[in-house]
């Protein structure tokens, strides 16, 4: 086994457990998690999805260090430690008992499939929004679409748009159309639409079961980030609950197909909860903050630096146990 196709199981293998151990991590704080601000919910929930590949990328890198004489080699000198495999060239590479080779491989057909069927899917998508006429934009949106129900929604990844449907924009439903467009202009200045593309990338390199679960929470944490942000705007917040009410009641009678591509459409994901959150959530700790949680990243990163020589020593033994 050449050594690119040992650290792809490897990363593999180490997803795998980074997804169970956040798994775990996440059941066991999600009470506590939602006591929390909104915003904080949504970046810890976030964090959740992104941590595994991350901490993989890092921790794969500093136990090739050496390997690449980025630090001091100590497997070889006067004394090499050659009674068990190596990855840094002194002694011979490890070679993978079947069973978790046969995981490791089945792990990576699993993410390339997935990452094919999104691609096709966003491709599919955009094709379908490339023929949409659009027509002419408003004050705070950006284009219209020619549907009977009441629909707000963001397209695009890196540059959203705010649509409405044509249904929206009867004038019944002109005193809820300004709680509506908060609300998608709130998603908007966030970049959730990034964010949630972000996680569905990385939510592929989780668990059967996992990613889906921790999207799901990221979803509905963007949505209440979005109604605080749109209530704080607004300055009422009975405005924006009974807006996702009045639109819940037209879901009832009329389906939105809303595509694959990753947008946010008003007057989805548990509408009662988030009613309940409006009214009832009053003020909530908007902690730990993203610069704390990118400092805790930083220091992960320094800290598998520092000591990639025990990195390396770690996932040379590990490799053993594997390989046996």
């Amino acid at each position: 086994m050449s050594l690119s196709a040992l650290m792809l199981a490897t990363g593999a293998l180490l997803c795998l457990a980074g997804s169970g151990l956040v798994f775990v991590l996440a059941r066991a704080t999600e009470p506590w998690i939602g006591r929390l601000g909104a915003r904080a919910q949504a970046r810890l929930w976030l964090c959740f999805v992104i941590a595994p590949p991350l901490a993989t990328i890092v921790l794969v890198a500093a136990a090739l260090a050496p390997t690449f004489g980025w630090i001091a080699d100590h497997c070889g000198g006067a004394n090499p430690h050659l009674d068990h495999p190596h990855i840094c060239g002194h002694g011979p590479l490890p070679s993978l008992a079947f069973p978790v080779a046969a995981l490791a491989g089945a792990f990576v057909l699993r993410v390339l499939i997935g990452l094919c069927v999104r691609l096709l899917q966003s491709r599919r998508a955009i094709h379908s929004l490339a023929k949409m006429d659009l027509g002419d934009a408003g004050s705070g949106y950006d284009g219209t679409i020619a549907l009977e129900a009441p629909e707000a929604f963001t397209i695009g990844v890196f540059r959203s748009r705010i649509v409405l449907t044509e249904g929206l924009l009867h004038p019944s439903w002109e005193k809820h159309r300004g709680a509506i467009l908060a609300h998608e202009q709130a998603h908007v200045r966030r970049r959730d639409n990034l964010r949630l593309w972000i996680v569905f990338l990385t939510s592929l390199v989780h668990l059967p079961g996992v990613g889906r679960w921790l999207t799901s929470r990221v979803r509905y944490a963007q949505e209440l980030a979005a109604d605080e942000e749109a209530a704080t705007t607004l300055g009422n917040r009975e405005t924006l609950a009974e807006a996702l009410v009045a639109v819940a009641r037209a879901r009832l009678h009329k389906r939105t197909e809303e595509g694959h591509l990753p947008f946010h459409a008003f007057g989805t994901h548990s509408i009662e909860r988030r009613v309940h959150a409006l009214l009832f959530g009053g003020h909530r700790p908007d902690h730990p903050g993203r610069w704390l949680l990118a400092f805790v990243f930083v220091l992960f990163c320094v800290s598998s630096t520092y000591f990639a020589g025990h990195v390396h020593d770690s996932m040379e033994h590990v490799l053993e146990v594997l390989s046996i």
